[in-house]
């Protein structure tokens, strides 16, 4: 198997897990940097009566029991210590957070910020989040990302979860035809079996304070079974690392 670095850019520390726990799990061969965008936060939906220390600090031990739970010495988090929408914003309205938009003078500004707290970290296969949902922690994660790319590095996108399973077929292909018109490339969705269902299930359940049981199970149970990313259709994304771990192509 190729060795590879990866480099996971997770919008909230959650993120990364839910999206690609079981990918993450059983990559044994390969370095794995998981960049966590916003970890200043106070949301938290499910474990509450905690002010911004306390929530912070709950979710920090969760990366760690997921860390636990992965390949030893070849997972790495880094924080960038930014602060996610609610505080970021002033809105502790989900509903509001999730309401696809232009993005603002605010937002830009912000987005510069990230792009520069990013830009050391990326290295080998980039991993961003497609930005399903209209998540705008997750639409800027992704545009920062996405800004960084130089000509021929490899990159490939996840589809958020639990974002993509509350959305419509038509409205991910709008969302994977804007990243194509914004970098230029032509995209391919492959799909990762889950090698386990444990596994998955395990890692989801980690993030206590931001999911529930009933979300564990709507995501162990997904369609097709398995982690979803779309990739350049022909790139070195696809030659280095889609090949060699066994992700299959949804088109054929």
């Amino acid at each position: 198997m190729t060795k590879l670095t990866i480099t996971i850019v997770s919008p909230h520390q959650d993120d990364a897990a839910l999206s690609l726990g079981s990918f993450i799990f059983h990559r044994k061969e390969s370095s794995i940097n998981i960049v966590n965008c916003y970890t200043v936060s106070e949301y938290s939906p499910f474990y509450k009566g905690v002010n911004r220390a306390g929530v912070m600090k709950k979710r920090c031990k969760e990366d760690a029991a997921f860390r636990n739970h992965t390949p030893k010495k070849k997972i790495r988090f880094i924080n960038l210590d930014e602060p996610d929408g609610p505080i970021r914003l002033n809105e502790r309205n989900m509903d509001a957070l999730l309401a696809e938009r232009p993005l603002n003078d605010l937002d830009r500004v912000h987005l510069s910020s990230l792009r520069q707290g990013m830009a050391e970290h990326i290295k080998g296969l980039l991993l961003l989040p497609l930005g399903v949902g209209g998540h705008i922690d997750h639409n800027l994660a992704c545009l920062a990302g996405l800004s960084l790319i130089k000509e021929n590095s490899s990159i490939a996108f996840y589809l958020d979860v639990p974002y993509w399973l509350r959305t419509s077929i038509s409205k991910i292909q709008e969302r994977i035809q804007y990243i194509e018109s914004l970098a230029a490339i032509s995209l391919t969705p492959y799909v990762d079996p889950f090698r386990e269902i444990w596994d998955k299930r395990l890692l989801s359940q980690i993030y206590s304070s931001q999911i529930t049981a009933r979300e564990v199970l709507q995501i162990v149970n997904a369609p097709f079974m398995g982690e979803i990313i779309v990739a350049p259709t022909n790139s070195i994304a696809k030659k280095l690392a889609l090949q060699a771990i066994g992700w299959t192509d949804l088109n054929h």
